[in-house]
């Protein structure tokens, strides 16, 4: 079974410490980042359902413009521009859906890996439930503001090189010898 990365977005309402933990799993979105199976057979059945309206407009334009090509070249022509772009489109769905919660003002709050999405949701919650609280400074926090805040999903520290240690570049760690 292979492993999935989803990506989870807070709606605009919903602050960094969160009301309560249960209005936050409840209202969080986690989208699959990859290929999506029903954008590439129901496309326009996807996008109603995701609510996603720009995007849909702009898969009937494709269509309209997908019966003019067919009538002014051919079938066969036109089957491979559409079959292309069919595969094209489910390819980018979720980062599409990820885009249009953006424009709607949901935030990423993190990722989240599974091996389906309850797996994945369980395993982010656990893990966000389980980390110490921090302030602005990354300082932890202690008594009654310590409720886990969310975190953005590329918060990686950065590492600062010593000013005496020489830039090595290349894959081996030796410098100049």
């Amino acid at each position: 079974m292979s492993i999935k990365i989803f990506v989870v977005m807070a709606p605009p309402e919903l602050p960094d410490a969160g009301p309560d933990p249960e209005w936050q799993a409840e209202n969080m979105v986690f989208v699959k980042d990859g290929f999506s199976l029903a954008a590439l057979v129901i496309p326009v059945l996807w996008l109603v359902w995701q609510r996603m309206w720009l995007p849909l407009l702009a898969y009937l334009a494709y269509l309209v413009a997908i019966s003019t090509i067919e009538m002014s070249f051919g079938l066969l022509i036109s089957g491979i521009i559409s079959f292309a772009c069919k595969v094209l489109f489910a390819l980018e769905a979720n980062s599409l859906r990820r885009w249009s919660l953006g424009a709607k003002g949901w935030r990423t709050v993190g990722e989240a890996v599974g091996r389906n999405r309850n797996e994945a949701e369980f395993l982010f919650f656990r893990d966000l439930a389980n980390q110490p609280a921090r302030d602005g400074q990354g300082n932890e926090k202690t008594g009654r503001e310590a409720a886990p805040a969310m975190r953005p999903a590329a918060t990686r520290p950065a590492t600062p090189r010593p000013d005496d240690e020489p830039e090595i570049f290349g894959l081996f760690p030796e410098a100049e010898r």
